[in-house]
Formats: structure tokens, C-alpha cells, sequence
């Protein structure tokens, strides 16, 4: 049986991503609610596009092996990333992975 794959865009490109482990998802989504308590840093805008890039990147390795945190940075803006990011965990099973949140600490 081939598992369900999730058709997503990246700079025009089509992409198949895999749904994620519990683990995952679990650790991007405590990371994401550390990420937004307390006030907006730089770093903190870095530290939530590094977990949204390396949660998108874990979804696409198994179809794209080559797939790195830094090449879907590569291949996305802020707002992309959010949406992708949103799309993969709730097609992953997670109930709250809101991209405008998480745009709004990126900002």
C-alpha cells in the first residue's frame, strides 16, 4: 500500500510531501508555542524559520532525499514557508498550526 502523499509548491516546483511521525510534529509544535510566548526578537524570527524549513524539509526527504533545511529557504519566501509549513502539519494530524502566527513572529 503507498502511504498518502501531500502535493505542495515550492518556487513552482511540485513536491510530495510524506506525512510526519508523531515525533515531528510534537517537537515543531512545542517549538512553535515556545516561539511565541513573550515578545518578537530577531532571533526568534530566525529560530521559527529554521523549524518551519527543517519540519518542511523532514516531510519531504523520504520522496527528495536531497532535501535540506537550507534548500527549502532556498525555495520559498516567509509567507510560502508558513503556508507550507501549516499544509504539512495538518495533513500530518495536528489540530493548530496556524500560518498567520507564526508569519507574525517572523515579521
Amino acid at each position: 500500500m503507498t502511504p498518502f502523499t501531500l502535493p505542495i509548491s515550492l518556487d513552482g516546483q511540485l513536491f510530495q510531501a510524506s506525512e510526519l511521525k508523531v515525533g515531528p510534529v510534537r517537537r515543531a509544535m512545542v517549538g512553535l508555542a515556545e516561539l511565541q510566548k513573550g515578545g518578537d526578537t530577531p532571533e526568534k524570527g530566525v529560530q521559527l524559520l529554521d523549524l518551519m524549513a527543517e519540519t518542511v524539509a523532514l516531510s519531504l526527504r523520504p520522496r527528495h532525499p536531497d532535501m535540506t533545511t537550507e534548500k527549502v529557504q532556498d525555495l520559498t519566501t516567509k509567507t510560502e514557508l508558513a503556508t507550507v509549513f501549516r499544509q504539512v502539519l495538518t495533513f500530518s494530524g495536528a489540530k493548530e498550526a496556524s500560518p498567520g502566527e507564526a508569519q507574525a513572529q517572523v515579521e
